[in-house]
């Protein structure tokens, strides 16, 4: 009888022991740039003053099908993943303050997901936080394709960034204009987007093609339109026929001073 009664004060005791002892997060939810830096942090507060050695910080990544351990403190010994080797680390100082904060550098953009923060006591408790990491468009590229014959120009935009948005297309009067929009995924995850539309050369406007949040690029046709090769052609014998008539000119101004001396 005496052994229940024991069971029932230590369960009870454990039980009231876990109530007391919180993880708690003041922010659930992250987004930092591709390649740049984020610090998770959660906090606790010990039910009584400890020092590290009784302390246990488990930091986990999951996503719906994968789980791996980021970083992994136990009695003063840190153990990091192997995913994550050079990018992340502890702040180890923030421990006695009851902040459990992970400093993550270079990140890529299979770092999101969802991040567990556990800490371990006398009992235990965690927060879920969830990381996103997105890639900022930068200033698009843009080419003329112009055919050697007809009214048709090709004009393209092509940047990269993370996630996939479409290409928006306007003309002078702010008009939406059909795209044709495409994308090839790169080694480090980011979208390289391509978009273009067709216009004629023969009407005077301009055409702007933005990416999500904001970069852009604008195209004054037919200002900025290449020669075509018979117009190449055509300048190419311009410039021979002037460089010869210089040297012409430049030989008889010669022979007119020699004979003037003569």
């Amino acid at each position: 009888m005496d052994l229940v009664l024991l069971l029932v004060v230590v369960v009870t005791s454990w039980q009231s022991l876990s109530a007391l002892f919180t993880v708690e997060a003041d922010y659930r939810f992250y987004e930092a740039e591709y390649q740049g830096e984020v610090e998770l942090a959660c906090r606790f507060q010990p039910v009584s003053l400890h020092h590290n050695h009784d302390l246990k910080v488990t930091w986990h990544w999951l996503n719906s099908t994968s789980y791996l351990d980021v970083y992994h403190f136990d009695g003063g010994v840190q153990n990091l993943g192997s995913r994550f080797q050079g990018r992340v680390r502890l702040l180890t100082e923030e421990l006695a303050k009851g902040w459990v904060k992970l400093q993550m550098s270079k990140l890529r953009i299979d770092d999101s997901g969802l991040y567990q923060c556990l800490v371990e006591m006398e009992a235990a408790d965690y927060k879920t936080l969830t990381l996103s990491v997105k890639a900022s468009y930068k200033t698009p590229t843009k080419t003329i394709k112009r055919p050697a014959e007809g009214d048709e120009v090709q004009l393209k935009c092509q940047s990269e960034g993370y996630p996939f948005h479409p290409v928006i297309w306007r003309d002078g009067d702010m008009q939406l204009l059909s795209s044709n929009t495409t994308y090839v995924t790169t080694p480090d995850q980011l979208f390289q987007v391509t978009s273009q539309i067709q216009v004629r050369s023969s009407v005077k406007n301009n055409y702007t093609c933005t990416f999500f949040n904001g970069p852009s690029a604008r195209f004054d046709i037919p200002d900025e339109l290449p020669l075509r090769n018979e117009g190449i052609h055509a300048l190419i014998s311009l410039s021979i026929l002037g460089a010869l008539l210089s040297i012409i000119l430049i030989i008889a101004c010669y022979r007119r001073k020699a004979n003037d001396l003569l």
